[in-house]
């Protein structure tokens, strides 16, 4: 909502990891996002996927 409607934000981060997906599993990879991504975040919107980092701004 926050992005569809042009709301002022510092970043948005979306994990669109798997249901089935183990819990340590998804926090390694929200984990290592942030480790080699986190700057780039900052008033982006960004998707983190198992496969992909997309970093919007």
């Amino acid at each position: 909502m926050v992005y569809r409607d042009r709301k002022k934000h510092n970043g948005i981060v979306l994990v669109r990891l798997k249901d089935t997906m183990p819990t340590l599993e998804k926090i390694k990879i929200v984990c290592d996002a942030f480790r080699q991504h986190g700057t780039d975040f900052q008033g982006a919107f960004t998707v983190i996927d198992e496969n992909y980092i997309r970093i919007r701004h």
